[in-house]
C-alpha cells in the first residue's frame, strides 16, 4: 500500500491494512481481525439449528404420500399384491406396515431398478409424492371430498387408493409422556383398502450416529368398515428424551364415476401437544422428505436409518 494512501486514512482516523503477501486456497474468503490485519479463512460452517427451526409446538407438521393404484390406467394396479405381498391398509401385520413407510417415503419398493417395477405411490402426476403439510392451527390434514381419478375403475375394487402420513413427535423430558391423537380419515374397500395408525418407537440411544439401532412399529388401531369420515382417539407413549413417529392410513372411498372421498386429517393438535416437553421433532420431519435409507428393501424394515440420516443432516442430540 502507498505511503499517499496510508497517510490519507491515518489522517482520516483509520487503520492502515495488511493486506496478505501470498494466496490462500480455493473457495476461501478474505476475514480482518478489526486491526487492519487481513488474512484467507475457510466460509464459516452454519449450525444444524440454522437449518431446520428448533422444534416448537408451534409449528406442527406431517409428511404424506398417495397412491391411486386400482383407480389409474396401465400403472400396475394393486391386483392381488401390494409393494410386497398382500398389503393391508388397516396396518393389521407388520408386512402391511413395512410396505406403507416405504410407500409414504416415495416409494415401496426402495431397491428396485428394473424397467417393469411400480413405485406403488406417486404414481399419478396428481398424487402427493413426500409432502410435507403443517398446521395453520388446531387441525392438520386434508379432506378431499371429490378427488378425481379420469381413469378410475369402480367401487367393486378390493385395492383402493390410498394416503399415509407420517408425523414425528419428540419428547424431551427425562420421563415417558402419553398424547392424544384425535383422527378422521376415509376407509373405502373394507380391509385390502381399511385404515390404521401404528408407532414407531426406537431403541435407546438411537439418535446417536455411533448408538442407532432398531426399533418397531405397533399397530395402535385398524378399521375396515367403508366411512367417508371415521372418527378416532388414540393415546400415544412417547418415551424419554425419544422421538417416535406416528403413521396413520386411508383408504379413498369410491363416491361416483371418476370421484373418490379422501378424509385424511388430525384434530385437537393444542391437546396433543399440551404437555411443554412434547414438540413436533422438525430434524425428523424434514429428515423423512429428504433423507435416505440407503438398505431399505421392500421386505425388510429399515425405519432406523432415519435416526441415522437425521444426525448426518442436522448434527446428533
Amino acid at each position: 500500500m502507498s505511503k499517499i494512501i496510508v497517510d490519507e486514512i491515518q489522517k482520516n482516523g483509520g487503520v492502515p491494512l495488511t493486506i496478505p503477501y501470498t494466496d490462500g486456497t480455493a473457495g476461501q474468503v478474505i476475514k480482518t481481525d478489526g486491526s487492519g490485519q487481513l488474512g484467507f479463512v475457510d466460509l464459516p460452517v452454519i449450525p444444524a439449528d440454522n437449518i431446520v427451526p428448533p422444534d416448537s409446538d408451534n409449528s406442527i407438521g406431517f409428511l404424506y404420500s398417495s397412491s391411486a393404484r386400482q383407480n389409474v390406467y396401465s400403472t400396475g394396479n394393486w391386483s392381488s399384491s401390494g409393494p410386497n405381498s398382500t398389503y393391508y391398509n388397516n396396518l393389521e401385520d407388520a408386512s402391511a406396515r413395512l410396505q406403507a413407510v416405504n410407500m409414504a417415503l416415495g416409494d415401496g419398493r426402495p431397491a428396485d431398478t428394473g424397467a417393469s417395477q411400480q413405485f406403488y405411490v406417486g404414481d399419478d402426476g396428481e398424487q402427493k409424492h413426500r409432502e410435507i403439510m403443517f398446521a395453520p392451527n388446531k387441525r392438520l390434514g386434508h379432506k378431499d371430498s371429490s378427488r378425481y381419478y379420469y381413469n378410475n375403475s369402480s367401487t367393486g375394487n378390493d385395492y383402493a387408493g390410498i394416503t399415509v402420513s407420517l408425523m414425528p413427535i419428540r419428547n424431551s423430558s427425562s420421563t415417558a409422556v402419553n398424547v392424544t391423537m384425535d383422527t378422521n380419515v376415509s376407509c373405502g374397500n373394507n380391509n385390502y383398502g381399511g385404515c390404521g395408525m401404528a408407532v414407531y418407537t426406537p431403541a435407546p440411544g438411537v439418535y446417536s450416529l455411533a448408538g442407532a439401532a432398531a426399533g418397531a412399529w405397533t399397530s395402535l388401531w385398524t378399521y375396515v368398515t367403508q366411512t367417508d369420515n371415521y372418527t378416532k382417539t388414540q393415546a400415544v407413549t412417547v418415551p424419554a428424551n425419544s422421538t417416535v413417529i406416528v403413521m396413520l392410513t386411508s383408504a379413498h372411498r369410491y363416491r361416483t364415476t371418476y370421484r373418490y372421498f379422501d378424509t385424511h386429517y388430525y384434530r385437537n393438535l393444542d391437546t396433543t401437544f399440551s404437555d411443554a416437553a412434547i414438540q413436533c421433532d422438525l430434524r425428523m420431519l424434514y429428515t423423512l422428505q429428504m433423507g435416505r435409507r440407503p438398505s431399505a428393501t421392500y421386505n425388510t424394515d429399515t425405519t432406523q436409518e432415519l435416526w441415522t440420516s437425521c444426525a448426518d443432516l442436522f448434527g446428533d442430540r
